[in-house]
């Protein structure tokens, strides 16, 4: 597959999972507050894009512009929950059973509530009727969506714990999670956590962190469901659940052929002068030294329809640090002149390509939808 075959393959992915974002604010009326774990997932949703390059059929009409049909089909065969009506408080799990009549299950990319993939846990801390939209894609953008209502009663004098989960920025494979509300204990308490990998541990705080640098990566991500068990001085009790997705890159570089670069960024992007700008951590999980030539820019309109923008230019006029070592960390903003951004857009993708000493290569991605 040569350079520019990839380069349009992987942005026409961008903008499928872009256009999920989309539909998915379009059919969102009272659905359940997104959590801010869910808020640090751009990464795996860049890794899935550059994924999603695999089997995806040639179309164009000779001028390089994609030619997009997607359908709807059938991809969710049942969703997979305990109950409908939960107490204030409470965590549920959902599954989706999946089917891929063209191709394996592990090709479709999942969002539940705004959560990537296909087992999630979904907290309730606000009283009422909850919908939570279901959507599942292929690589084609091919698209099966559903729609769960859950009811959220008040449970005068039951315990609960809410949990708050997210990946830390400076340790990719690290998991850091928080009580963030209590409701019916009495603390000082004792906290029993469960990490979902067969580790445990047990804290006189509400906040723990482990790491999963030893999980066995045989997919794009793997998902662990973290439980606590909070008691509180009168023996009361109270079990909190969440859950935490990790890219895993490795798998991935393996699957694509190429070397992936975990980039962490900012949920925002910010205005500096005429710039647009996405704090990020490039984190170097190779051996050698990285060095990025390009940075190829996409920016599409709010619609599937909308032709892209498409412009490549030299990585070092939009970062500043384009050298990193091996087993290093670079804090940087990936700064982008307003000029290249067309004011009708309403997502940014930019994919960073650069090289190792022995000239192999090596890819990163960026990308933010642009209110």
């Amino acid at each position: 597959m040569n350079s520019k075959k990839t380069l349009f393959i992987i942005a026409a992915m961008v903008a499928l999972i872009v256009a999920l974002n989309l539909a998915e604010r379009a059919l969102r009326n009272k659905e359940v507050s997104p959590n801010p774990e869910t808020e640090d997932q751009k990464d795996l949703a860049a890794l899935r894009s550059l994924m999603e390059q695999r089997g995806t059929p040639e179309t164009g009409d000779g001028s390089g512009t994609a030619v997009n049909t997607p359908k709807e089909k059938k991809f969710i065969r049942d969703v997979l929950y305990e109950k409908d009506e939960v107490c204030l408080g409470d965590s549920l799990e959902v599954r989706l059973d999946l089917q891929n009549p063209d191709g394996p299950v592990s090709d479709l990319l999942s969002r539940i509530g705004g959560k990537f993939g296909d087992r999630v846990v979904l907290n309730f801390d606000e009283q009422g009727e909850e919908r939570v939209n279901i959507f599942v894609k292929d690589p084609q953008g091919n698209m099966d969506t559903r729609r769960i209502k859950i009811n959220v009663v008040s449970c005068p004098g039951r315990a609960a714990v809410i949990l708050r989960a997210s990946r830390k920025r400076d340790r990719i494979d690290e998991g850091e999670v928080t009580v963030v509300k209590k409701r019916g204990l009495e603390c000082p308490c004792a906290y029993e956590w469960d990490f979902g990998d067969g580790t445990t541990m047990r804290t006189a705080d509400g906040k723990a962190s482990h790491n999963y640098g030893k999980r066995e990566q045989d997919g794009i991500s793997s998902t662990f469901i973290v439980s606590v068990d909070v008691t509180d001085a009168r023996n009361v009790r109270a079990r909190g659940l969440t859950s935490l997705t990790f890219p895993n890159y490795l798998w991935a570089s393996k699957q694509l052929g190429f070397s992936i670069v975990p980039i962490v960024q900012e949920t925002a992007y910010g205005m500096t002068g005429n710039n647009y700008e996405v704090d990020v951590k490039i984190k170097n999980i190779y051996e050698n030294t990285i060095v990025f030539d390009t940075a190829a820019i996409q920016a599409k309109g709010c619609s599937a329809d909308d032709a892209s923008y498409d412009e490549t230019i030299k990585a070092a006029s939009i970062m500043k640090r384009t050298e990193i070592r091996g087993g290093e960390s670079a804090d940087d903003s990936i700064s982008i002149p307003r000029s290249l951004i067309p004011d009708s857009a309403c997502s940014v993708s930019v994919m960073l390509k650069g090289s190792f000493p022995d000239g192999a290569p090596v890819t990163g991605m960026v990308f933010f939808l642009k209110e």
